[in-house]
């Protein structure tokens, strides 16, 4: 079974890129990945990392950036933003997310496990010994203490297991405050801001449809130092976790700025993509594709075909 992000960086301009290395970036163009990695040059190219078959979809910036002046001082304050979308169209089955990671290195073979552990003071050392800092977004949060699980969230996390802080999956409305929940397979598509202040050590995760204009109000703030944790120069990418070889993955544009707000894009002008409809979602729910994928061994491929004439239909190869 293959896992695929489609990546898709489409911004206002058909330049290549601006990019100030070390400071920030702000990328257009086109990415295709099917269990590999790919980089973003400062030139504003995409290529291919050919070294190892992930069990995730990664894109990562070339070049490692300069978080602190030296090994034992204060990280720098930051900011970097993304627009998204994931097309699941049975997620009942398949849980998935996406992930911001900022890691020593580009390649993150097996990582972001389906289980977390809650982080707590028996956490041993070694368990953040690979320094990898990371915000998800999930479809499904399953402790491994406790078995208690949550649809649809967002999560501070150390190498994908040691869970900071977490949130339901949403945003606060400027008009009167409340809580707007959101799924995060239905193929809508969604803005994340992460921005972290270096002086004050703290770090904010916003989220929107991106019909919605940012929320003043921050879906997930927390006081933390990440000094311990990300070394004097990291790289900075995303990730897909594992998901079905039918799910689909689209990020719209990206951003990154040191010491400084992240370019915002010119939502008018990115693509647009339809949310799964209700209708097609509720069918995984009938008892006939529940016995389809009882069935069905992992070995088999599910095969979703779109025959209009057909009126589309399911398959087990």
């Amino acid at each position: 079974m293959s896992y695929r992000i489609l990546v898709l960086f489409l911004l206002a301009r058909l330049a290549i890129s601006t990019f100030n290395h070390n400071q920030e970036f702000i990328f257009s163009g086109d990415l295709n990945l099917d269990g590999t990695a790919a980089e973003i040059t400062p030139t504003g190219s995409v290529k291919p990392i050919n070294a190892i078959t992930l069990k995730t979809g990664q894109v990562f910036y070339s070049l490692p950036f300069q978080f602190k002046n030296s090994s034992a001082g204060a990280v720098h304050s930051f900011s970097t933003s993304f627009v998204f979308s994931i097309n699941i169209p049975f997620p009942f089955v398949f849980k998935d997310g996406i992930s911001l990671v900022i890691s020593p290195s580009k390649s993150l073979p097996g990582y972001m496990p389906i289980h977390y552990t809650q982080l707590s003071n028996d956490t041993k050392q070694e368990n953040i010994s690979q320094n990898i800092f990371s915000i998800k977004l999930g479809e499904s949060l399953t402790f491994s203490r406790g078995y208690e699980e949550i649809d649809n969230h967002v999560g501070i996390n150390i190498n994908g297991v040691a869970l900071i802080k977490y949130s339901p999956l949403g945003y606060f409305t400027d008009m009167n405050g409340g809580f707007k929940k959101l799924e995060v397979t239905t193929g809508e598509t969604m803005q994340v801001w992460v921005e972290y202040d270096g002086r004050e050590r703290e770090l904010n995760v916003t989220l929107s449809p991106t019909n919605v204009p940012k929320p003043s109000r921050p879906l997930l703030s927390t006081a933390l130092d990440l000094s311990l944790l990300i070394f004097e120069n990291m790289y900075i990418g995303i990730s897909v976790n594992d998901s079905a070889s039918f799910s689909s993955h689209y990020i719209l544009g990206w951003s990154f700025k040191m010491n400084g707000l992240a370019q915002d894009f010119d939502r008018s002008q990115l693509a647009k993509f339809a949310p799964i409809e209700a209708s097609f979602r509720a069918f995984g729910n009938c008892a006939c594709f529940a016995e389809l994928f009882r069935n069905c061994s992992w070995g088999d491929e599910i095969v979703i075909e779109n025959n209009r004439s057909l009126g589309g239909g399911i398959r087990a190869e």
